[in-house]
């Protein structure tokens, strides 16, 4: 670390109560089904939820395993597991498995009870009709769902079971439906599928032995260090060889965080040095997005209750005077800083030749670049869509506006007050009648008018200049990194001389996802933590996200330092 020792040995006072250690509950609901009224018998099924029990008790979950009489129909399976949610504390780890019959209709996957009759299912005592199989059956997707209401920090659904598509009395299926999902792009959910649409899963005939796809689950689940998608991918690789390839186990829902069942002494440090960052820089959308990267870190807990102990104060989010970019190449800007006026209305120029801020309005310390975000998936809004300019804060109460009316006069439209803590992405920056003003899009996609600002006195930026890079691997944001170049440059160099110090980060992947996106904002936020841990003003650190310097390796963060004699 760049103060020469550990983030969270180096956590002010007034945040130390928030740097206290608490497992998040861990609770699993299991139940397998080995003999059936209607269907052959699964032997094996039974050992299956025994052995996990076991395993996921070892792993400190909470086990509760179903009733005989939740084994035999739908409506007690889901009572019962209703009952279960209705005792799981909020952003807890929650897990399903299932072990027994399964299939596969209408976009969704269904788990067989004991006692269904799949092949003489019950009619509508009015039409005569066949009911649908959710009837007789509990679908895999209402089991998300009940889980989702009772607020876990992740939930995990494994299912051993069959997806193939039986001959049974049910239905037709809609064309519609039937090669859709009902698991695509499920937020907050795993869910493990011990083979593919459509295909068979080998249980065992032995009461002795487990079923293949759960005999290589256990073989991994207790593995030190591995995060829960790679026990998934371990047990796929050894269902995939004993099955010469006949049985390939699968994967649903959006991969956007990291559970670790069994951490390392390494992973366990590097979470509390990770939320040590994070936290010393007070900001609640960096604490939640640490909570949703990291639902099982021993820190969580502590992040919610500081999300609480805020809940009355005025929002704040990290913010910075200049953009990175002024930072790096100063004279990029040459006509603003020297005016401090913006290019006249109408010029041809993006949002990003604002050099930086003052005022009631800042930057956002950690910046996104258009190249970077265009590629992103980040749903229908506006404001986290537009990939054309930079965030900005609001640092004090400020007004903005709609627009300007026609004519003369142009006067000022439909004001509306803004509050600290309210973020804003710039779609133009532009001078208009002897005054500076953004173009900017909020939350809520309404475009308003801002003016309460200045363009800061920068001219220290024309000074030395020194860089220093610092390298990743991988992903996973617990992964340690070296900054000890980075502190030799900051040490041989006066703190209070530093003028500004842009942080440019390159993903690993050039076709980033929402995953790789995260990791890399939390990276981000840490080095920021650092830098401001060396004792260097908090107003000139800027961060940039970004894939388009071709002279960068991908996977590292580029330093610029400026700094006066």
């Amino acid at each position: 670390m760049l103060c020469g020792s550990s983030a969270a040995q180096t956590t002010p006072q007034h945040l130390q109560p928030y740097m206290v250690a608490a497992d998040v509950p861990r609770k699993a609901f299991v139940l397998g089904v080995s003999k059936y009224q209607f269907q052959q018998p699964i032997p094996s099924a039974e050992k299956d939820v025994t052995d996990v029990a076991s395993h996921l008790k070892a792993l400190g979950f909470t086990i509760t395993q179903a009733s005989d009489q939740a084994l035999a129909d739908a409506d007690s399976l889901l009572s019962e597991f209703q009952t279960f949610l209705r005792g799981i504390p909020p952003r807890s780890i929650v897990l399903f498995y299932f072990s027994g019959h399964g299939f596969w209709y209408g976009g969704d996957n269904y788990l067989v009870p004991r006692d269904a009759n799949l092949a003489a299912p019950p009619k509508d005592p009015i039409t005569g009709a066949v009911t649908h199989p959710a009837r007789i059956n509990v679908a895999v997707s209402t089991i998300r769902a009940n889980i989702a209401s009772a607020l876990p920090g992740q939930s995990i659904i494994i299912i051993d079971a069959c997806r193939d598509q039986p001959v049974f009395g049910f239905p037709p299926e809609d064309p519609a439906t039937k090669s859709s999902s009902k698991f695509q792009d499920v937020s907050g959910t795993l869910i493990f599928f011990a083979t593919g649409e459509g295909k068979y899963s080998q249980g065992s005939i032995d009461p002795h032995e487990n079923s293949r796809y759960t005999k290589y689950l256990l073989q991994h689940i207790e593995e030190p260090g591995l995060e829960i998608l790679g026990v998934h991918r371990e047990a796929t690789e050894g269902v995939i060889f004993d099955s010469k390839n006949t049985q390939q186990p699968s994967f649903a829902g959006l991969y956007l965080s990291q559970i670790y069942l069994r951490p390392t002494e390494q992973q366990l440090e590097a979470d509390k040095e990770t939320w040590a960052d994070i936290l010393s820089l007070e900001s609640e959308e960096k604490v939640r997005r640490f909570m949703a990267r990291l639902p099982g870190s021993r820190y969580v807990l502590a992040a919610v209750q500081w999300l609480n102990d805020r809940a009355t104060s005025p929002r704040s989010v990290s913010s910075s005077r200049i953009n990175p970019l002024a930072i790096e190449v100063p004279e990029t800007f040459a006509t603003e800083l020297a005016t401090r006026r913006l290019r006249p209305v109408g010029t041809r120029v993006g949002p990003f030749q604002l050099p930086g801020l003052d005022g009631a309005l800042a930057l956002n310390t950690a910046q996104v670049d258009a190249s970077t975000s265009a590629s992103l998936n980040v749903g229908a809004s506006s404001f986290g869509s537009y990939a054309g300019g930079p965030r900005i804060v609001v640092r004090a109460p400020t007004t903005a506006y709609a627009g300007f009316g026609a004519g003369e006069g142009a006067e000022l439209q439909q004001s509306r007050a803004l509050n600290p803590g309210d973020q804003l992405v710039v779609r133009k920056a532009f001078s208009f009648r002897d005054k500076n003003w953004l173009e900017a899009i909020t939350r809520d996609d309404q475009v308003l008018y801002l003016s309460d600002f200045q363009i800061p006195d920068l001219s220290s930026l024309q000074g030395n200049s020194a860089v220093a890079t610092v390298s990743f691997s991988g992903d996973d944001v617990l992964a340690p990194f070296d900054t000890d170049g980075l502190r030799r440059q900051i040490e041989s160099i006066d703190p209070k001389k530093i003028t500004g110090v842009a942080i440019r980060l390159k993903p690993s992947t050039p076709n980033m996802t929402t995953y790789i996106r995260q990791a890399n904002e939390i990276r981000l936020d840490r080095l920021i933590a650092n830098v401001r841990r060396a004792g260097i003003d908090p107003n000139v650190i800027a961060g940039l996200l970004s894939n388009d310097r071709q002279d960068q390796a991908p996977n590292t963060a580029l330093f610029t330092i400026r700094y006066r004699n």
